[in-house]
């Protein structure tokens, strides 16, 4: 799981720029997940997942706004992005590990598919519906 932090770090640029913006922007990629894996544990059966798609589909454009911050600013240094990876690198990892558990879950339940789909795609290669 360790290597998935520098992967998600450079692979999708999270970290742009220098200083303050790719902080910034690592701060809401973890905050992003935070949200999206409380609101898909609020998922318990059909009526829930129901419910949950709005927010859902909320939470993925966030998500993708955040991403083309991302990709639209400079990455960053190997010096920058080792000292955000010690920063930023366990709270990321396990944001992301409470998201796939989640994810997971959420699969078995009725319904549970298309909440995922009104999540719509996450970057660095990952379908939220098929991690």
């Amino acid at each position: 799981m360790r290597r998935l932090v520098p992967m998600l770090f450079g692979f999708a640029l999270l970290l742009s720029g220098c200083g303050d913006p790719h902080e910034k922007l690592a701060e809401n990629a973890i905050a992003i997940l935070k949200d999206i894996a409380d609101e898909l544990s609020a998922i318990r059966d059909p009526a829930t997942a129901e419910a949950a798609v709005p927010r859902l589909k909320e939470l993925g454009g966030r998500w993708r706004a955040n991403e083309r911050r991302m990709t639209q600013a400079r990455g960053p240094s190997v010096r920058d992005l080792k000292e955000l990876d010690k920063k930023y690198g366990g709270q990321l990892e396990e944001a992301m590990k409470r998201y796939f558990i989640e994810v997971a879950r959420v699969k078995k339940i009725d319904g549970g598919d298309q909440a995922l789909a009104a999540l719509g795609e996450l970057k660095a290669g990952q379908r939220s519906n098929s991690p």
